[in-house]
């Protein structure tokens, strides 16, 4: 299970064992606002980081198990408002993810 803290800036990721009872697995501070994606197939999770001195965003892919970053990829534009309310076509996702493999990075 992975969960966000977007007050505070923290993501992080919990085993459950069969009893309901949860272990944390990783953690790491990154400034999350909107639902993580999941590619189950590869395990990756696509999260955003919010820079506020920049006011840009990043496009941050992470090692679902380690909680390691594989990609980041800063968005061009700045935001105007919060950030949180940016919308991303899923094409851009999944070719982001999709070229890391080729070892380019494209949104």
């Amino acid at each position: 299970m992975v969960g966000y803290d977007s007050g505070n800036g923290v993501l992080a990721a919990f085993d459950i064992d069969d009893s309901g009872a949860t272990t944390l697995r990783w953690t790491r501070e990154q400034n999350h606002a909107c639902h993580p994606l999941l590619f189950p197939d590869t395990g990756e999770l696509v999260t955003n980081d919010h820079d506020a001195t920049r006011m840009a965003d990043a496009i941050v892919v992470l090692d679902i198990e380690t909680g390691e970053e594989r990609l980041r990829s800063m968005r061009g534009a700045r935001c105007n408002r919060s950030c949180s309310g940016r919308r991303l076509r899923p094409r851009c996702l999944l070719l982001l993810v999709r070229d890391r493999h080729a070892g380019r990075e494209r949104v």
